[in-house]
């Protein structure tokens, strides 16, 4: 009977890096590899008998002859991903090259077979279309659902017996299948983790980027301008009252607002819940941010009501902006 190595791994390419001691720069290029040979595989495009499955094989060469490897380096760590032909093979080395971290060595074309007796592999896991199975629960990168640093979703067993059973099926393909199912199953109701009632806004912000993930730019956007508005109100709460009105009032104020406007943010100051728009001019005048993080918050304040209405009347919103909105949002966050 062929096993999971003849059935997935005919064609093989290698991702190599240093040995790094450094256990967060390891995961690093993990992370990274696996990123490129997701963005690689066209998943919508395979032909019949192209399997919708990559599995990820790795260990560590200890090569003192500097035979080992075709990067003469004595300390080699090899990720090889078995494909399921030579023009998708062709494709993933291409992105694997593209590929210029510290420490990187670069694409082993055609690594040896996992199973090689005087070269085992492990099996880490699998890469399927947006998402990463792995067959631990353990480590930093096995975190159940969307990921932000790997950019996929992330597929765990969801206890040991499952994990147990998972590295016992990877016999061959046909007893592995009904394994990760289950996976998937069990995985499902987490790929979207709605935040509960008074959540932190950074949980806002991983929210977006779920929402996104999932092909819903417009909601992502509307949960991005929920965010910074709850990190502005928390900032708010703490000053607002005659105090903060003296403050701005016996400051300097941007030439953009007009009398109006700035009665507007007069009353903001100590206001219970004034609208964004005063709320952000208000911070910007206190000092709280700049001027162009105060246009920033802006344009992302626009981009929520865009999408409040683009929801029903079946508008699109540019995902490349949104998705700069939700890497900036949560930096600015993340300061605050």
């Amino acid at each position: 009977m062929p096993n999971l190595v003849d059935q997935l791994a005919t064609f093989r390419v290698g991702y190599c890096f240093q040995s790094v001691d450094d256990g967060a720069g390891y995961y690093e290029h993990l992370a990274a590899a696996w990123r490129a040979v997701s963005a690689a595989v066209p998943w919508k495009a395979l032909e019949p008998g192209e399997w919708a499955l990559v599995p990820i094989f790795s260990r560590s060469l200890v090569d003192r002859t500097l035979t080992l490897s075709p990067f003469r380096h004595p300390f080699v760590e090899v990720v090889t991903f078995g494909l399921p032909s030579h023009r998708v093979a062709a494709r993933v080395e291409a992105k694997l090259a593209e590929i210029a971290r510290p420490g990187t060595l670069g694409v082993w074309a055609d690594p040896p077979r996992p199973d090689e007796p005087s070269l085992p592999f492990s099996v880490d896991g699998f890469i399927s279309f947006d998402a990463v199975i792995l067959m631990s629960r353990d480590g930093p990168l096995a975190r159940r659902g969307f990921d932000p640093d790997v950019g996929l979703q992330v597929v765990t067993a969801a206890n040991e017996d499952d994990e147990i059973l998972l590295n016992m099926a990877t016999a061959d393909v046909t007893t592995l299948l009904p394994h990760l199912i289950k996976l998937y199953g069990r995985n499902l109701r987490t790929w979207i983790n709605e935040p509960r009632r008074n959540a932190e806004p950074s949980a806002l912000v991983q929210h977006a980027r779920e929402l996104l993930w999932a092909d819903a730019p417009l909601l992502a956007a509307l949960v991005t301008g929920t965010a910074v508005e709850c990190t502005l109100r928390r900032w708010h709460a703490a000053t607002r009252g005659p105090g903060l009105k003296q403050r701005i009032t016996a400051g300097g104020w941007p030439n953009r607002l007009d009398e109006r406007a700035r009665e507007r943010v007069r009353d903001a100051s100590v206001a219970k819940k004034p609208p964004l728009a005063d709320l952000i001019d208000l911070a910007e005048v206190a000092t709280h941010i700049t001027a162009a993080e105060s246009t920033r918050l802006h344009d992302i304040r626009m981009a929520r009501n865009r999408c409040a209405h683009a929801v029903e009347c079946d508008d699109s919103e540019d995902t490349s902006a949104v998705e700069g909105n939700i890497v900036w949002s949560a930096d600015f966050v993340r300061r605050r």
